[in-house]
């Protein structure tokens, strides 16, 4: 394994620039695939110092990192941004790193999860849990994957067929992988007497706030949030169990008080990082030198001015919108490869001032990385067959204004 510290120091000035770039070069290496890690850390101390640890599973998977075009270009666009003109880079070696398996075994990959509407699952934990696709296995508009070749393979009944294939990724943990078939027959979700894997288990930090999410998406909890016993039980530790809307258990703890190991433990329980909610590189692409260079980038801004269906409340508009459109559009396989930020506005009524509220019932804000990426959105299957097909039963069209610009701010 190959393991490092890349540190990169701002010139004055350029501390949004440099932060916007690393974001990006994030993004493109973590789907390299001989990358293992790529963290991004702020220097407290010095606020203009970013330092990078990597780790790649060989010098090969390494020496294809360098030559990668996304690294050329980020490297090359570091001569005018950071001091001495580049990043300085630390070798790691490792030492009494943990390994709970046989040598070539590194861990859980994904788990399996079979619904009857693969769609209606990804809104369920994308509106439960901000779940995000990784990408379509089989789209529904391809072919079914079905014949003897793959009943053998995957040890499935004859004339069974795989309609969709998804995974769905929710923060730092193993990969959902959820199938939807056709032309078999299929038994309710499993419970926790039946043998075999039988539920999903989600560490949360805010175990109140992510069961009402859960519930407010569909899901049905079994109990009240409860203490946990044994050696998990303590002030702060909880748990509650839920079934998902077509039945499948799922599990929401929380141990932020820890587990009373005992003494002869030599493994401790695998537990998800925590996500960070603030961070500079966050923040850095609503600044204006950023926003100058994301310009440059060919970055394209899309604002639509919305007009409710008639026949339709402006609540309802507003409901619909928020709880069914948003979340089909982040179903868009790749989606997040291609669009920067998706914002939702709705009027308000503000004493003392006038406006033009009354004229529209909301706007979407969209940022796309380029006109490719737009493209690639607006023709994709899904967005044609889905999220077209959802417009058309609460957006008046012919009424809706679409502006595409670029963004320079002025403030902020």
């Amino acid at each position: 394994m190959k393991t490092m510290i890349a540190t990169a120091t701002a010139l004055e000035g350029k501390e949004d620039v440099l932060a916007s770039l690393i974001d990006e070069l994030a993004n493109n290496v973590r789907k390299e695939p001989g990358n293992i890690d790529f963290s991004v850390f702020h220097d407290k101390a010095e606020p203009s110092t970013f330092r990078m640890l990597e780790k790649y599973i060989s010098e090969d998977a390494f020496s294809e990192h360098l030559n990668s075009k996304h690294v050329i270009s980020f490297n090359n666009a570091l001569k005018n941004l950071v001091e001495g003109g580049a990043s300085s880079v630390v070798q790691l070696e490792t030492l009494s790193a943990p390994h709970f398996a046989h040598q070539h075994i590194r861990g859980i990959d994904h788990v399996g999860l079979c619904v009857p509407d693969l769609n209606a699952a990804t809104t369920f934990f994308t509106q439960a849990f901000g779940a995000s696709i990784v990408y379509d296995v089989q789209s529904p508009h391809e072919p079914a994957m079905a014949g003897k070749e793959v009943e053998q393979q995957l040890g499935i009944p004859s004339g069974a067929k795989i309609v969709h294939m998804r995974l769905l990724r929710i923060g730092d943990s193993a990969t959902i992988e959820m199938f939807q078939f056709e032309d078999t027959k299929q038994r309710e979700a499993t419970s926790l007497n039946d043998f075999g894997l039988n539920h999903l288990a989600l560490y949360v930090d805010d175990i109140k706030a992510t069961a009402d999410s859960f519930e407010a998406a569909g899901g049905e909890l079994l109990s009240a949030i409860h203490p946990l016993s044994g050696v998990e039980g303590s002030e702060n530790n909880a748990g509650v169990y839920g079934k998902a809307p077509w039945g499948t258990y799922i599990e929401l703890i929380t141990t932020p008080d820890g587990i009373d190991y005992s003494p002869e433990a030599t493994v401790a329980r695998w537990k998800p990082s925590p996500s960070t909610s603030v961070s500079p590189v966050s923040h850095a692409i609503h600044r204006q030198e950023a926003s100058e260079v994301l310009t440059e980038q060919g970055v394209v801004k899309m604002t639509m001015f919305l007009k409710r269906k008639k026949g339709m409340s402006h609540e309802d508009f507003v409901e619909h919108h928020i709880k069914k459109h948003g979340p089909l559009f982040r179903q868009i396989p790749g989606v997040q490869d291609h669009v920067l930020r998706y914002i939702q506005t709705h009027p308000v009524e503000l004493k003392d001032l006038d406006s033009d509220n009354a004229k529209f019932d909301g706007t979407a804000e969209l940022w796309f990385k380029s006109q490719s990426s737009l493209n690639k959105v607006m023709d994709s299957n899904f967005y044609k067959d889905v999220v077209f097909e959802d417009e058309k039963t609460f957006l008046d069209h012919e009424n809706t204004l679409i502006q595409l610009g670029s963004q320079v701010n002025i403030i902020g």
